[in-house]
């Protein structure tokens, strides 16, 4: 074969005096891949005479510069998995574990060589998928009735013997694109995926088995087999449960303080089924030492209607001694909702239970709304005129209209949901009095549901006093809240309450004066948060948060002995926790003394360090005097 004789290659295009043809853009591919895409092709370029000038390809003709042949490497299939580097053109990092690569140095020929080494090294599955979708497309375009080299004539014997063998493409193209069985390590990574995948999104298993689910997977992954629903069913969720569930165990391992604290919901269904979960709480330290905050679900089991308290009672103590005893964990606190049977099941079992603050709040804003009747009357008005901007088409179109001329932001009415939860009553309040303020007088006048001006103004303060509520709600809502929050929160909201009910006064609004002082009234009234302001614990938690220190003792009501019997708690805390420090200590000490004393003795000084750390926390507080402190004093008394 000449120098000037045409490159084997996989698209067959015709060259001859007066004639060509040009190179489909869908199978382009660089020239080096020839080398490593082997698909037989070789012996048709063999059999190829010089003066038929006909060549497969599966990119540009690659062209010689000083006898050294270069190749376009812009259509390339490897570029789909690199990324160039900024700082430097010559370097590209790879998209699948960002490893980075030198394409050559300056002054040398750039190619790909590199990148489809390390994509067959690395990475072998998605080449094989290349591979099977460049064979693909060979076959695609030998088997064209367009093709050029299908139209020329046969009387020639030698084209004859230069065209492939049919028979042969496709079986190659049947191997290379045979399904993955089922223990092909990309099989199982697809398998897991999906199994993640329906697990969050809790869609049915029989998804799998719709068509448009298996055609966008056969698109995607077209040698992947989607494995059927009882697969995922009977085996890929209990061993992704299993995996989860070890998770938990290793991280509850490493919780401070061996305690976990607990958060039981009930909520029904529209079934006959009301539904419990449990959700663990608990400190522990990352890779660098720093306490953090974790949770995870431990239960979600549904319950018949008609169950009893013995039946809750006898779920958590399930739990308790499936998940935290075998780790020697204690329970701390139970937060809960106002649910009677859950509530009784706590008390039974002897666990402190601490009523949920945002259905506290809900309670308090329920029994607020519903027990005054100019309130609920324009709670009507507002659900109706709400009601009607969802149900009428034109209406929307006004409401739209209305947000263009204003540059507002395009924004529904918010509709008040069934479910008895306040916060949606206040979205739809205040969407509604926002788009009052900023509307034109056709909607405040000419609606179907109308709303006096006196009773426009009535809304807006009523928004002025849920707010704090709304704010508060948000603050316990987030990852950071603690219980040290609860009690000052509450006392925020009354104060606030006040002194928008001093602003009413002052503006001569007498409506709503009535309003904010039956609020503070029934906020005060609320029998769980009555119980919050007399327990210990919440106002221990206070004391202990720097930030409402001097507020832990200071709450309505207070007598004058609760200071010291907050302190008294506090210290009966520290010594509690310097008990069983000193008791895991030694017995981990008389285990390692045995095998090396002297890493004993060390390990005995750092325990000794931590029992002096807590109580070095006393003075902070006010409790009593530092004993390091006392024995410096005695010491250097003894030295003089």
């Amino acid at each position: 074969m000449s120098d000037c004789e045409p490159h084997c290659s996989l698209t067959p295009s015709v060259s001859s005096a007066g004639s060509s043809s040009t190179i489909p853009s869908t199978s382009r591919r660089a020239g080096i891949e020839r080398f490593f895409f082997k698909t037989g092709k070789a012996s048709i370029s063999s059999t190829t005479t010089p003066t038929q000038k006909t060549h497969l390809s599966v990119g540009p003709t690659p062209s010689t510069n000083a006898g050294v042949p270069t190749c376009d490497t812009a259509h390339s299939w490897v570029w789909q998995h690199f990324d160039r580097s900024t700082a430097d053109r010559l370097i590209v990092t790879c998209r699948q574990c960002k490893a980075s690569l030198r394409l050559s140095y300056e002054g040398s020929s750039t190619g790909i060589l590199s990148m489809i080494c390390h994509m067959q090294k690395n990475h072998a599955s998605i080449t094989q998928d290349q591979h099977a979708t460049a064979t693909l497309l060979q076959v695609k375009t030998l088997s064209s009735p367009s093709t050029p080299q299908l139209q020329r004539s046969s009387s020639n014997p030698f084209e004859s013997s230069a065209a492939p063998s049919s028979d042969c493409t496709i079986m190659n193209v049947g191997l290379r694109c045979q399904k993955y069985p089922a223990s092909h390590p990309r099989a199982r990574i697809l398998a897991r995926e999906a199994t993640r995948f329906f697990a969050v999104t809790m869609l049915p298993f029989s998804f799998v088995a719709t068509k448009a689910f298996r055609r966008y997977v056969s698109f995607l992954c077209p040698r992947w087999e989607v494995p059927s629903q009882e697969y995922f069913a009977t085996k890929a969720l209990p061993e992704l449960c299993h995996i989860i569930r070890c998770s938990i165990q290793n991280a509850l391992h490493h919780c401070e303080g061996d305690v976990v604290h607990l958060a039981v919901s009930l909520w029904s269904s529209l079934s006959l089924h009301e539904y419990l979960s449990v959700t663990a709480h608990w400190l522990s330290r990352d890779s660098n030492g720093n306490l953090g905050r974790k949770q995870a679900i431990l239960s979600l089991r549904a319950f018949k209607k008609g169950y009893k308290a013995e039946n809750v009672q006898h779920h958590l103590n399930t739990i308790i001694e499936d998940w935290l005893t075998p780790l020697k964990l204690s329970v701390g606190f139970v937060v809960t909702d106002n649910a009677t049977k859950v509530r009784n099941a706590i008390q039974q079992s002897g666990f402190t239970r601490v009523p949920c603050f945002v259905h506290c709040i809900n309670l308090v804003v329920q029994a607020f709304l519903h027990g005054d009747t100019q309130l609920e009357f324009l709670l009507s008005r507002c659900r109706k005129l709400t009601a009607r901007f969802s149900r009428s088409a034109m209406s929307r179109r006004v409401l739209k209209n209305i947000s263009v001329q204003l540059s507002l932001p395009k924004q529904h009415l918010l509709r008040e949901v069934k479910i008895p939860r306040w916060s949606s009553t206040f979205l739809m309040l205040q969407r509604l009095q926002h788009i009052y303020v900023e509307g034109p007088p056709a909607m405040k006048e000419d609606a179907a549901e109308h709303i006096t001006p006196s009773q426009w103004s009535l809304l807006k303060d009523l928004i002025q006093l849920l707010k704090p509520l709304c704010e508060a709600t948000d603050i316990v809502s987030k990852d950071t809240a603690t219980l040290s929050q609860y009690m000052i929160l509450v006392q925020l909201i009354e104060y606030r309450i006040s002194e928008l009910a001093e602003e009413f006064e002052s503006a001569g609004r007498g409506n709503s004066v009535q309003l904010a002082r039956k609020l503070v009234t029934v906020l005060q009234e609320n029998k769980y948060l009555s119980d919050m302001r007399s327990t210990q614990h919440a106002r221990v938690a206070s004391f202990l948060d720097a930030r409402f220190k001097a507020t832990a003792y200071s709450f309505p009501g207070d007598d004058d002995n609760i200071e010291r019997t907050v302190r008294e708690a506090v210290l009966a805390l520290i010594v509690e926790k310097e008990c069983q420090l000193l008791a895991k200590r030694e017995a981990h000490l008389v285990a390692q003394s045995k095998r090396d004393p002297e890493q004993a003795m060390s390990s005995t000084s750092e325990t000794w360090e931590e029992v002096m750390d807590l109580w070095d926390m006393i003075p902070i507080y006010g409790v009593a005097p530092t004993p390091r402190a006392r024995n410096k004093e005695e010491r250097g008394k003894a030295v003089n």
